[in-house]
Protein backbone atom coordinates (compact mmCIF):
# COMPACT_ATOMS: atom_id res chain seq x y z
CA UNK A 1 0.00 0.00 0.00
CA UNK A 2 2.72 2.50 0.95
CA UNK A 3 4.58 2.01 -2.34
CA UNK A 4 1.39 2.40 -4.36
CA UNK A 5 0.54 5.70 -2.66
CA UNK A 6 3.94 7.31 -3.19
CA UNK A 7 3.97 6.09 -6.80
CA UNK A 8 0.81 8.13 -7.38
CA UNK A 9 2.54 11.46 -6.60
CA UNK A 10 3.57 12.01 -10.23
CA UNK A 11 0.13 11.44 -11.76
CA UNK A 12 -1.03 14.18 -14.08
CA UNK A 13 -3.85 16.44 -12.97
CA UNK A 14 -7.25 15.87 -14.59
CA UNK A 15 -7.57 17.55 -18.01
CA UNK A 16 -10.48 19.70 -16.85
CA UNK A 17 -8.67 21.11 -13.79
CA UNK A 18 -8.20 24.88 -14.20
CA UNK A 19 -4.57 25.93 -14.54
CA UNK A 20 -4.70 28.15 -11.43
CA UNK A 21 -5.89 25.15 -9.39
CA UNK A 22 -3.12 22.76 -10.41
CA UNK A 23 -0.23 23.94 -8.21
CA UNK A 24 -2.12 24.29 -4.91
CA UNK A 25 -4.04 21.05 -5.37
CA UNK A 26 -0.97 19.05 -6.43
CA UNK A 27 0.85 20.46 -3.39
CA UNK A 28 -1.93 19.23 -1.07
CA UNK A 29 -2.10 15.93 -2.96
CA UNK A 30 1.63 15.34 -2.52
CA UNK A 31 1.28 16.00 1.22
CA UNK A 32 -1.68 13.58 1.32
CA UNK A 33 0.40 10.87 -0.39
CA UNK A 34 3.17 11.29 2.20
CA UNK A 35 0.65 11.30 5.04
CA UNK A 36 -0.87 8.02 3.86
CA UNK A 37 2.54 6.44 3.28
CA UNK A 38 3.96 7.46 6.68
CA UNK A 39 0.89 7.37 8.90
CA UNK A 40 -0.05 10.06 11.41
CA UNK A 41 2.69 9.49 13.99
CA UNK A 42 5.69 9.56 11.64
CA UNK A 43 4.13 12.37 9.59
CA UNK A 44 3.63 14.40 12.81
CA UNK A 45 7.27 13.91 13.86
CA UNK A 46 8.53 15.18 10.50
CA UNK A 47 6.05 18.06 10.11
CA UNK A 48 7.19 21.60 10.94
CA UNK A 49 4.07 22.28 13.05
CA UNK A 50 3.80 18.66 14.25
CA UNK A 51 0.47 18.15 12.52
CA UNK A 52 -1.94 16.57 12.96
CA UNK A 53 -2.13 17.69 16.58
CA UNK A 54 -4.96 15.29 17.39
CA UNK A 55 -4.46 11.71 18.45
CA UNK A 56 -8.21 11.03 18.48
CA UNK A 57 -8.80 7.85 16.46
CA UNK A 58 -12.07 9.04 14.92
CA UNK A 59 -10.53 12.32 13.75
CA UNK A 60 -7.44 10.52 12.41
CA UNK A 61 -9.74 8.16 10.47
CA UNK A 62 -11.48 11.19 8.92
CA UNK A 63 -8.12 12.74 7.99
CA UNK A 64 -7.05 9.46 6.41
CA UNK A 65 -10.30 9.21 4.45
CA UNK A 66 -9.92 12.78 3.23
CA UNK A 67 -6.27 12.20 2.28
CA UNK A 68 -7.30 9.15 0.22
CA UNK A 69 -9.93 11.27 -1.53
CA UNK A 70 -7.33 13.93 -2.33
CA UNK A 71 -5.05 11.26 -3.85
CA UNK A 72 -8.06 10.21 -5.96
CA UNK A 73 -8.43 13.84 -7.18
CA UNK A 74 -11.57 14.59 -5.16
CA UNK A 75 -12.54 17.87 -3.56
CA UNK A 76 -11.38 20.33 -6.20
CA UNK A 77 -14.73 20.80 -7.95
CA UNK A 78 -18.46 20.73 -7.21
CA UNK A 79 -19.02 17.59 -9.26
CA UNK A 80 -16.54 15.52 -7.24
CA UNK A 81 -16.45 16.90 -3.67
CA UNK A 82 -15.07 15.34 -0.51
CA UNK A 83 -17.65 13.02 1.03
CA UNK A 84 -18.23 11.40 4.42
CA UNK A 85 -15.65 13.48 6.30
CA UNK A 86 -18.01 16.14 7.63
CA UNK A 87 -17.05 19.63 8.66
CA UNK A 88 -14.64 18.72 11.46
CA UNK A 89 -12.92 16.10 9.28
CA UNK A 90 -12.50 18.61 6.47
CA UNK A 91 -11.03 21.23 8.81
CA UNK A 92 -8.71 18.70 10.47
CA UNK A 93 -7.57 17.40 7.08
CA UNK A 94 -6.68 20.85 5.75
CA UNK A 95 -5.08 21.93 9.04
CA UNK A 96 -2.82 18.87 8.77
CA UNK A 97 -1.45 20.37 5.55
CA UNK A 98 -1.21 23.89 7.06
CA UNK A 99 -4.34 25.40 5.49
CA UNK A 100 -6.94 27.47 7.31
CA UNK A 101 -10.37 28.68 6.32
CA UNK A 102 -10.76 32.12 4.75
CA UNK A 103 -14.36 31.99 3.59
CA UNK A 104 -17.25 29.60 3.15
CA UNK A 105 -20.25 29.47 0.87
CA UNK A 106 -22.94 26.92 1.68
CA UNK A 107 -25.26 25.48 -0.96
CA UNK A 108 -28.14 23.15 -0.02
CA UNK A 109 -28.45 20.60 -2.80
CA UNK A 110 -30.66 17.55 -2.26
CA UNK A 111 -33.27 16.25 0.06
CA UNK A 112 -33.65 12.53 0.45
CA UNK A 113 -37.30 11.85 1.30
CA UNK A 114 -36.58 8.29 2.46
CA UNK A 115 -34.67 9.24 5.57
CA UNK A 116 -35.39 12.99 5.58
CA UNK A 117 -31.68 13.75 5.23
CA UNK A 118 -30.42 16.64 3.19
CA UNK A 119 -27.03 17.53 1.82
CA UNK A 120 -25.05 20.73 1.96
CA UNK A 121 -22.19 21.48 -0.41
CA UNK A 122 -19.62 23.69 1.28
CA UNK A 123 -17.40 25.76 -0.97
CA UNK A 124 -14.39 26.50 1.19
CA UNK A 125 -11.65 28.98 0.39
CA UNK A 126 -8.53 27.90 2.23
CA UNK A 127 -5.21 29.71 2.70
CA UNK A 128 -1.79 28.16 3.33
CA UNK A 129 -0.14 29.33 6.55
CA UNK A 130 3.32 29.87 5.00
CA UNK A 131 2.75 30.86 1.38
CA UNK A 132 -0.69 32.53 1.64
CA UNK A 133 -1.60 30.50 -1.48
CA UNK A 134 -5.38 30.05 -1.63
CA UNK A 135 -7.44 27.19 -2.97
CA UNK A 136 -11.18 26.60 -3.24
CA UNK A 137 -12.31 23.12 -2.22
CA UNK A 138 -15.72 21.43 -2.00
CA UNK A 139 -17.05 19.29 0.82
CA UNK A 140 -20.40 17.49 0.71
CA UNK A 141 -21.96 17.26 4.16
CA UNK A 142 -25.02 15.12 4.87
CA UNK A 143 -27.32 16.24 7.63
CA UNK A 144 -29.84 13.94 9.21
CA UNK A 145 -32.64 15.28 11.38
CA UNK A 146 -32.32 14.88 15.09
CA UNK A 147 -34.39 12.01 16.51
CA UNK A 148 -36.22 12.76 19.73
Amino acid sequence: MKTKITNRIGEEAPNNMPVEMIFPFVYIRTKACYYLAKGPNKYRKEDYYHMPKTKNKKTLALIKSGARQIVDWKGWNQENPFTKIGISGFNSLLATFHFQGVSQRTMPIKKNDLNKAYNILDEMTMKHAFTNETIVLYNLVEYKPYKF
